[in-house]
């Protein structure tokens, strides 16, 4: 068989193989363009699942179909079986079933057993050359029975792992739900028990109170973090300067840099930065980013905040002189519940949920955020860049503004609220 015939049949295999055509249907256009190199009079396709035979194609339909997928359903099973795992050749009771004397039945391996090709013929026998050109197809056959064996797998995997993430974000919001609604009334319950803050009594009030607040803080970041993984959570975009956001956030954390004797240093750009953004939601992310900079420093070290502008960023820089991060941890230290080696006293009480809700906010504000360090024991700094809304291009109006500007634009030059009365017959009051 001319070299040329074969190679121009075995691309149109390949590119068959590769077709968005449906899988049975590609199959058959194989088995099709198989017919030129190696003639047949009948062709069969066994594919198998996880060591069961599952589907058939057969080409040639007729009186000889049932025999040929019983005997090759028989030998699949013999094949697959320990004892005649490593057998060259079928069994003489299975062979006198198939309804051709000349035949051939290939193992389609990748890299187990995962099905069988078979040829067979009425007049004539095959020779070593058809031999060698069925394995070729075979191998391609195999090689593309393969990829769609790992997709499926992969496609069941997914959603095996998407079904128990939602489970997961299902039973942490569950629980933070129950955890966070009795924790109010215990605070308020036990605090109105100890009466006005007698300095004697102000002792006992601290020690209700930071454990209280630090759950509280703990159980609304479960809750936020459930929201947004789960696409609950509702943004309010506003024209927003950064800059007010940042000097709100720094004034909610300035009492806890305080009381751990850190120096906060604040720099602001001196022109507006413009953003589009939820003003709770981007505070919350300059907070989070600060509550981790003083719960990693250590008492006397330094947090400095930087708000600047690139062409069409704005840049929010938190650098702190706390313990710092390995390499290794600057892609994962944004993931849900990670907790990077750390002194313990600075674990204790989170679980790793701030950095996530930083990222995940500021995503869905169509920014970015990331994790810097030079080592442990070099500090940390974290960078967050949000999208500039240009000077040029203001948001629109809100459906209140837009109704006032038109009831303005309907007053006649110099009008007023007492040209209005008139207009529309009213006589304004000019007297007590």
């Amino acid at each position: 068989m001319p070299a040329d015939h074969v190679a121009r049949v075995l691309a149109d295999i390949a590119h068959a193989l590769n077709s968005p055509d449906q899988a049975d249907l590609r199959v058959r256009h194989v088995l099709d363009y198989l017919r030129l190199l190696v003639p047949y009079d009948c062709c069969a396709l066994l594919e198998a699942a996880s060591g069961r035979p599952q589907k058939l194609v057969v080409l040639q339909e007729g009186e000889a179909r049932g025999s040929v997928c019983e005997v090759l359903a028989r030998l699949f099973r013999d094949l697959t079986e320990p004892a005649t795992l490593h057998s060259d050749l079928p069994s003489p009771e299975v062979a006198a079933q198939l309804p051709y004397p000349a035949y051939l039945v290939l193992p389609i391996v990748a890299p187990d057993l995962i099905g069988l090709l078979y040829v067979g013929k009425a007049a004539g026998a095959y020779s070593e050359e058809h031999l060698r050109l069925l394995a070729v197809v075979a191998s391609q056959v195999g090689a593309y029975l393969r990829e769609r064996h790992f997709q499926a797998e992969n496609a069941r995997l997914y959603e095996e792992v998407k079904a128990a993430s939602a489970a997961k974000d299902e039973f942490l919001a569950m629980l933070a739900h129950e955890l966070r609604n009795p924790l109010a009334p215990i605070a308020v319950a036990l605090l109105r028990r100890l009466g006005a803050p007698e300095p004697r009594l102000q002792a006992v009030r601290d020690i209700i109170d930071r454990p209280v607040t630090d759950t509280a803080r703990i159980l609304d970041d479960l809750l936020d973090v459930s929201r947004v993984t789960r696409g609950k959570i509702a943004l309010l975009p506003l024209r927003l300067d950064l800059r007010d956001v940042v000097r709100r956030a720094v004034e909610a954390n300035r009492p806890l840099m305080e009381q751990n004797a850190h120096r906060l240093h604040v720099r602001l750009e001196p022109e507006p930065l413009w953003v589009e953004g939820d003003e709770t939601r981007l505070a919350q992310v300059v907070a989070n980013l600060l509550t981790n900079a003083a719960k990693f420093t250590p008492s006397g070290g330094t947090v400095e905040v930087n708000v600047t502008a690139t062409s069409d960023r704005a840049e929010v820089r938190v650098r702190d002189t706390g313990v710092g991060l390995v390499p290794e941890a600057l892609d994962r230290i944004f993931d849900l519940f990670s907790q990077e080696d750390a002194p313990l006293d600075c674990q204790q009480g989170r679980l790793g949920l701030g950095l996530t809700l930083v990222k995940r906010l500021v995503e869905l504000h169509g920014g970015t955020v990331e994790a810097r360090s030079a080592g442990r024991g070099c500090g940390s700094e974290f960078v967050v860049r949000l999208p500039l809304v240009p000077p040029a291009l203001p948001l629109a109006a809100t459906p209140a503004e837009d109704r006032a500007a038109r009831r303005s634009s309907r007053l006649p030059p110099g009008g007023t609220a007492d040209r209005r009365g008139r207009d529309h017959g009213i006589r304004p009051r000019t007297g007590p």
